[in-house]
């Protein structure tokens, strides 16, 4: 869930909940919930999509003040994707951000097509290994590579 123009000191309350319910608090209810599944697998792999907006050493130059809840919200993905890969080291746990697609929350002028992107995507997620775990890794309709928190 994404709220376009919001900023850190200017925010409806129940817009912040419904961003932080579902951009950190989903994913963690959907990996608690498949943990007993994952758990009997040969392959244990959680993927938790992010974004660059979640990168705190780049948030000043990526929409500046804007976009703040959102940002939080990918921002504390990615600290639970790190504080998962800790706890389960016999899974594979990483962030990745899957680039700006044209999605409701991208919009239509987005320079990639959500189907384009799974398709190059899904590759790189089967061939993971424990190195990628507790890592970001950031696709822009190019490679695939590892990015900074």
């Amino acid at each position: 869930m994404m709220v376009m123009n919001d900023q850190p000191l200017s925010f409806d309350v129940q817009d912040f909940f419904n961003v932080i319910r579902t951009n950190v608090l989903g994913p963690a209810l959907i990996l608690r919930a498949f943990l007993p599944l994952l758990e009997r697998g040969k392959r244990k792999v959680v993927v938790n999509v992010t974004s660059r907006l979640g990168c705190i050493t780049q948030a000043a130059e990526l929409y500046g003040a804007h976009m703040a809840m959102y940002a939080t919200s990918k921002a504390a993905l990615n600290m639970f994707t790190v504080k998962t890969a800790c706890q389960r080291p016999d899974m594979i746990v990483f962030a990745l951000s899957p680039g700006h697609n044209s999605t409701d929350s991208g919009g239509e002028d987005a320079p990639h097509d959500p189907e384009d992107t799974v398709a190059a995507l899904l590759p790189f997620i089967s061939l993971v290994t424990s190195k990628h775990s507790g890592k970001y890794w950031d696709y822009w309709g190019r490679e695939i590579e590892v990015y900074p928190w």
